[in-house]
């Protein structure tokens, strides 16, 4: 089985800024062409700009460019210049056409590219398969064929690797990949789920808890009264858990700690600061997070990043609305901790249930809230 890398968004940065100032340098070697040649062929310069872009960078950076360009070309070059302003509304139909014809342009040569460079990609994964396929008809051993298979697609298509294989009694076991490996080992541990502790620090929440059979549910609170002397997990899960906690690094050294080495962390959060609402008072909230500062901190406890990303994407433009806007206009603190009437109810666990399907397999961009997996270094 294989694990996409991690998208680098340096790659993405870079090919974005080499667009803005390769149009940037279009007009600095345009503008001592005004007063000597037509407009008419300043603009060509800026097309030809955005067909480079295209040809060496991607569809984005060359849509980029284009709106770039007649940005430009209005304010450095159309009268009156410096100015967006436009005296000559014949203009405002050379703008027109300009950006249709460079986003038809940048786009159609952005996959040109595209395909170009599939094709060559797909000619070198094909080699790479081969010599994979010609290498493993002389393996005499696991061990060949995990080296093999890892050296190989790691050459054709950049991926880590981890093989389940059966071991003693017939348990699967990881081999490979020695990050990936750690999280497969996941799947098969919580389809068994083991032996379940729990810890709560309310009396009367821990009565609850304990009512429905699943666990002994012991008092205690993070990050110093931990229960469990002398005892280590292979997971441990805090779900909704670490924006109640004072000293939230404390809390994740403490649970590293509980973690034998090569366990999982499996933690959700309330993301983004400005989504903070009296429903976060209500809960006891101190804090929402970003992803980016959760994986950092997550990290300096001594954890290795093996998924994390925003969850409940699809209903976050209407809870926000709702987490902002219900406030103000509401004396009710508890209103947003009550369950809807049941049919609303059903259809937003539909959709919201619907995202099990992506959270698993994508990083997904914005959502109410953050799900990560960490795995104890």
């Amino acid at each position: 089985m294989s694990h996409p890398q991690a998208r680098d968004t340096a790659p993405v940065v870079r090919s974005y800024s080499i667009t803005a100032l390769a149009c940037g340098l279009t007009t600095v070697l345009a503008t001592p062409l005004i007063g000597h040649v037509d407009l008419a062929n300043i603009l060509m310069l800026f097309l030809l700009t955005v067909v480079g872009i295209g040809a060496t960078l991607s569809r984005g950076p060359a849509l980029a460019a284009a709106f770039l360009s007649v940005a430009l070309f209005d304010f450095f070059f159309v009268p009156p210049r410096f100015s967006f302003t436009v005296e000559d509304p014949q203009y405002l139909m050379t703008f027109a056409v300009m950006l249709v014809v460079a986003l038809i342009i940048g786009s159609l040569t952005a996959d040109l590219k595209r395909r170009a460079d599939e094709a060559l990609a797909k000619e070198r994964r094909s080699h790479a398969l081969y010599e994979m396929a010609r290498e493993l008809t002389g393996a005499v051993s696991v061990r060949d064929v995990i080296g093999i298979s890892q050296r190989s697609l790691r050459h054709a298509i950049d991926v880590g690797t981890a093989f389940l294989i059966a071991g003693p009694g017939g348990h699967l076991e990881a081999a490979g990949d020695p990050a990936f490996s750690r999280a497969l080992v996941i799947a098969p541990l919580l389809a068994r789920y083991g032996k379940l502790c729990a810890l709560e620090m309310d009396d009367a929440a821990r009565r609850r808890a304990a009512a429905r059979g699943m666990a002994a549910v012991q008092p205690g609170a993070l990050p110093d009264a931990i229960p469990f002397p002398g005892q280590q997990f292979d997971v441990v899960a805090a779900l909704d858990v670490l924006e109640h906690v004072a000293e939230e690094r404390a809390a994740l050294v403490a649970m590293r700690v509980k973690l034998r080495r090569g366990g999982c962390l499996l933690l959700t959060v309330p993301a983004f600061n400005w989504l903070w609402s009296r429903h976060d008072e209500a809960s006891n909230h101190r804090r929402r997070y970003s992803k980016g500062a959760l994986v950092e901190q997550v990290r300096e406890a001594g954890f290795e990043i093996a998924h994390a990303t925003y969850f409940n994407t699809v209903l976050f433009p209407a809870l926000a609305a709702y987490l902002k806007l219900s406030g103000p206009f509401s004396g009710d603190t508890h209103q947003g901790l009550r369950i809807p009437p049941r049919p609303i109810n059903a259809l937003l666990r539909a959709i919201f249930s619907a995202e099990r399907y992506l959270v698993p397999r994508l990083t997904l961009p914005f959502g109410v809230s953050i799900l990560l997996v960490g795995i104890a270094d």
